[in-house]
């Protein structure tokens, strides 16, 4: 909701409705289920909220997500829809991959080592992920294997960019591997298929060397185009086509004016220059690839709750008297019982004991801010009926408060009534 105001409290009806009925023969109208007026009541619609603001010293719950095993490229996002629904645990999110049309992911409460989310099919980043302690999952998996642009790159032995400008392009063959690569140019290279290479193949999410066809001739220095070769499962397969190549040469037309028989005249030469850069030893491509959520994947889900066991005492400078002053009546009061008044203290930490003071120091009221009291209204706001500690309706003037949070500090202030 919008427009709302902290310390009023608002009712809210979740209602059933059907449309209009225009087309039988007797048209019938939209109809919806009743609003109740007992909100209190067990098994009602509707529902009482007073907003307000966090408690003082009040730290915001924490969500953290952790690719604990598997080598998928899909980062897990969550929102936190309740913040005070939120408890200190961690989650395990594990995937079914037994059908790859129709995967699906598990989320396990580690502190009740319960199934709290049974294969979910939501991969797509659907909104339909059921919500566990107040917060959402969204898991966008990828599409496929693919190769991954974004993040492949030339680097150097030394963990800086290499000065080679020579393109890196990985295609898949009909068995791509979810995995990454390098091609590291050494000074002893490599044999593949009986021809001398200066550089050599790794997988390096397995961390091995592995084999390749060289497939561009051996006369073309500007293009090494190579079919890798690996044994997944004790099986040959042909995985990716990794081509590194040089720049295209770059157009260069010179103008020259020259007298040809007599006659002034302008001869437009075109030629082309190479502008590649060629790795050399130490350089590295690396190339990394888009890799799909399998069962061989765990995201580690780790919550913290918010807590105000922080608290300090210049936290308490936020609390606040409203209205201040209090004149004939306030936006507090219920139209339903308009006889009793409402005066509020906001910014209050979860639990503390606010004593009221006449101007001269007379004892006038001792409220107890926690949960079950009379003027509890939340964890941040206290209401008092502007009544005496022996019921009796308080005069105008000036009054002084004070607020006592065991632990965390004390509060002085002043506020005052109109009549």
């Amino acid at each position: 909701d919008r427009n709302l105001q902290n310390g009023v409290e608002y009712w809210y009806a979740v209602c059933a409705y059907d449309r209009e009925d225009i087309y039988g023969e007797l048209r019938i109208p939209p109809m919806e289920n009743a609003r109740s007026t007992e909100p209190d009541k067990p098994g009602d619609n509707t529902v009482r909220v007073v907003p307000q603001s966090p408690v003082a010293g009040r730290k915001d719950p924490t969500l953290a997500i952790t690719h604990t095993a598997g080598f998928s490229t899909v980062e897990l996002h969550a929102e936190i829809l309740d913040p005070l629904v939120i408890v200190d645990n961690s989650y395990v999110l594990s995937v079914d991959d037994s059908n790859p049309a129709a995967k699906t992911f598990s989320l396990l409460d580690s502190a009740r080592n319960a199934t709290v989310i049974t294969a979910c099919p939501y991969l797509r980043g659907e909104e339909y992920v059921p919500v566990v302690d107040g917060f959402r999952l969204t898991v966008l998996d990828e599409e496929k294997i693919a190769f991954d642009v974004s993040r492949t790159y030339w680097a150097t032995t030394g963990g800086d960019t290499a000065r080679t400008n020579w393109s890196i392009l990985a295609v898949p063959t009909t068995t791509p591997r979810a995995s990454d690569y390098e091609v590291r140019f050494t000074t002893r290279g490599d044999t593949l298929t009986g021809r001398i290479v200066p550089f050599e193949l790794w997988n390096v999410t397995i961390n091995q060397q592995i084999d390749g066809i060289v497939q561009s001739p051996a006369s073309d220095t500007n293009q090494y185009k190579v079919l890798l070769k690996e044994v997944i499962d004790g099986k040959t397969k042909f995985t990716w086509t990794v081509t590194l190549a040089a720049p295209p040469p770059r157009e260069v037309i010179t103008r020259i004016d020259t007298v040809i028989n007599g006659v002034p005249t302008t001869i437009y030469d075109t030629t082309y220059v190479h502008i590649g850069i060629r790795p050399v030893t130490g350089d590295i491509a690396r190339i990394f690839t888009l890799k799909p959520l399998t069962s061989a994947d765990r995201y580690v889900i780790r919550t913290k709750a918010a807590s105000s066991a922080g608290a300090t005492a210049k936290d308490l400078d936020n609390i606040r008297v409203i209205p201040n002053p209090y004149a004939v009546t306030s936006v507090y009061e219920n139209s339903l019982t308009p006889w009793v008044r409402e005066l509020q203290f906001h910014g209050l930490p979860e639990r503390c004991t606010i004593r009221i003071f006449t101007a001269s120091g007379e004892l006038v009221q001792i409220l107890h801010h926690q949960p079950g009291d009379a003027g509890y209204r939340g964890p941040s706001v206290h209401a008092w009926n502007l009544w005496t500690y022996n019921d009796q309706e308080v005069a105008f003037g000036v009054y002084l408060y004070h607020v006592e949070a065991p632990g965390v500090g004390e509060k002085l202030g002043k506020f005052a009534i109109i009549k």
